[in-house]
């Protein structure tokens, strides 16, 4: 039931999400049936993937900053950076937060303004 769900979702070929310990955290949340970690509304744990309120399994420090910070695949993909969240929530903060992180780059340093600009 669940790995013809887990088909369907845009993964794209990221093997981080093909592992043992990914499996084994995915099993946990969807036994736990908890709420949504960012806006604590139920999940449905029975939804087709897609749906706004279905289970996503969001990794709390995201795939791409652990790569950056040398983490393993069992790191990124443990249970305590795993958090359950729904479709809306996830897609919310998920890109966001890669994006921000990509566009980040060097810090901005403001214009100096002086007393001539005035």
């Amino acid at each position: 039931m669940g790995r013809a769900r887990d088909k369907g979702r845009r993964r794209g070929n990221d093997p981080l999400l093909n592992t043992a310990t990914w499996r084994t955290a995915r099993a946990h949340w969807r036994t736990i049936q908890g709420p949504c970690a960012r806006c604590g509304r139920p999940i449905n744990y029975s939804a087709p993937a897609g749906h706004p309120r279905a289970l996503i399994v969001g990794h709390i420090v995201s795939r791409h900053r652990a790569r950056m910070l040398g983490w393993t695949p069992a790191q990124t993909n443990a249970l305590t950076n795993t958090q359950p969240e729904c479709t809306t929530c996830s897609a919310r903060s998920g890109a966001r937060d890669t994006n921000a992180l990509r566009k980040q780059g060097r810090p901005r340093q403001a214009p100096l303004t002086t007393s001539e600009d005035w």
